[in-house]
């Protein structure tokens, strides 16, 4: 029932022993709820978490985006107020090129050295009363760091995905809400609703990256999920400091990656009315925020009900990148297809050692028996 709850209700969970859960329905976008005591409750409930712990890891997921370090700076803001030492498990090896770029050009090496940890240096930190907060994410295969969850027996976790089948196991405080467009926009109700006194402050940095991890997730707000929550969470931002102009200059394209997803965007097809897809070169490793950007670019025209993007982003590892304008919902088609997951309307998924051809056909053929189970009859 949680499982259901989680997922955005109007579904369906069967669990039968010895046999991967089956999901049916869930047809239907999350509607945004917002109740203020609830949020008020959540923030009490994590500041006791972190209160009663001597130190805290924040961590996001692998391939770091802006949404997962904005999220977890906010956490960290949190622990600064309640004066509990933290960190922030980090390694700009395994985050996004342009959230390398932003990290960097926001703090100073000493600042750096004194939020960050490297995931093999968090590991000595651990002890029986340390914290792990998870954010952006709830499943242990995607962690910066699994050993890191492995070690670690108090762990807390803040998302706005849909619940998938794989969840990190018994979490002490669990926040996922995926109404919400962002972990960023959860974070900041957090902080506006808490109760510490004096109240939190987010530093001018920290949520200049916070406002780019919203402008990410929602695509400039121009996404299904962007709701009255985020506009009030990015003007909550603002308040503290957020530099917009910076925030939008930390995702302009350069000229190659521009010319790349106008490449991409030339092998459009359409299998399906309102439904497209494109393909990236197979003999090339691209970003996943490249597939991420030609997805957007598909469903920003009009008659477009969902798109994918299919792509190598590592020599063994082909990503789909799937978008909708709501009335699909590409959440239940990425699960189909691989390991996968996300929003109703904004999802993704990889299938190892392959390549784009056949994950191609997987695709076709995915869309052949589930898109109408994915539809959206909004009618009904």
């Amino acid at each position: 029932l949680e499982m259901a709850v989680s997922r955005g209700g109007d579904q369906v969970v069967v669990d039968k022993n010895g046999v991967d859960l089956k999901f049916y329905g869930g047809k239907t976008e999350a509607v945004e709820k917002k109740n203020k005591i609830q949020v008020r409750l959540y923030s009490n409930s994590l500041s006791n978490v972190i209160r009663a712990s001597s130190n805290v890891l924040i961590m996001g997921h692998v391939n770091s985006d802006m949404d997962s370090v904005g999220s977890a700076l906010g956490v960290k803001a949190i622990c600064n107020a309640l004066k509990v030492p933290s960190q922030i498990v980090y390694d700009l090896k395994l985050s996004e090129k342009k959230t390398k770029l932003a990290v960097s050009s926001l703090f100073s090496k000493d600042e750096y050295d004194d939020i960050f940890i490297l995931p093999k240096n968090a590991l000595n930190k651990i002890n029986g009363k340390t914290l792990v907060v998870c954010v952006d994410f709830h499943r242990a295969s995607l962690a910066m760091s699994k050993d890191v969850i492995d070690a670690c027996s108090k762990i807390a976790i803040i998302d706005h995905h849909r619940r998938s089948e794989e969840f990190i196991d018994s979490p002490i405080f669990t926040y996922v809400d995926s109404s919400a467009s962002s972990a960023g926009e959860l974070v900041t109700e957090l902080i506006q609703y808490s109760s510490v006194n004096p109240p939190i402050d987010i530093p001018s940095n920290y949520a200049t990256l916070m406002l780019a991890g919203i402008f990410v997730d929602t695509n400039f707000y121009k996404s299904a999920s962007t709701g009255a929550r985020t506009f009030e969470a990015s003007m909550i931002l603002r308040r503290f400091g957020a530099d917009n102009i910076m925030a939008d200059n930390f995702l302009k394209d350069d000229y190659e990656e521009r010319a790349l997803i106008n490449k991409i965007l030339t092998t459009i097809k359409t299998p399906y009315n309102g439904i497209v897809y494109c393909l990236s070169p197979d003999d090339l490793d691209v970003d996943p925020v490249i597939l991420s950007k030609a997805a957007n670019e598909c469903i920003s025209i009009k008659g477009v009900s969902a798109s994918f993007v299919i792509g190598r982003t590592q020599p063994n590892e082909i990503k789909i990148s799937a978008r909708s304008d709501g009335s699909v919902n590409v959440q239940i088609l990425c699960e189909r297809i691989g390991i996968g997951g996300g929003h109703f309307a904004l999802a993704a998924s990889s299938i190892k050692d392959s390549n784009v051809a056949d994950v191609e056909t997987l695709l076709l053929e995915t869309l052949k028996e589930h898109l109408e189970e994915a539809r959206n009859n909004r009618e009904n």
